[in-house]
């Protein structure tokens, strides 16, 4: 956990406004979220906001089920089998973590 609030830390120093997404633009006081206490769970704190509360189960299933065209295979094996940073909309599948935002990064790596 160190090493992750370090990384944050440096991050925070390195930071050029023109790279700032429109999402961040409402985190004026995201330092606080930022804080060890905060981290493992800031798929469901408000640091995520906006991202990962957004999918219902139904989204989630029906994007699954766009992306399994290419191989579900290669899904499950881009799945995570513990729910990093405590998000509260997934569904277990094949005793992996189904989430919108996974399944987001699989569909963006692979077309």
């Amino acid at each position: 956990m160190n090493s992750i609030e370090k990384a944050i830390k440096t991050s925070f120093k390195r930071y050029k406004l023109n790279y700032k997404s429109k999402h961040w633009e409402r985190y004026n006081l995201r330092n606080n979220l930022y804080k060890k206490l905060y981290l493992p769970n800031f798929r469901s704190n408000s640091l995520s906001s906006g991202l990962d509360d957004q999918n219902s189960d139904l989204n989630i299933k029906k994007t699954y089920l766009k992306l399994k065209k290419i191989g579900e295979k290669f899904i499950i094996k881009n799945l995570f089998e513990k729910n990093i940073g405590g998000l509260k909309n997934f569904i277990i599948f094949k005793r992996k973590i189904l989430d919108f935002g996974q399944l987001f990064f699989i569909y963006w790596f692979f077309f």
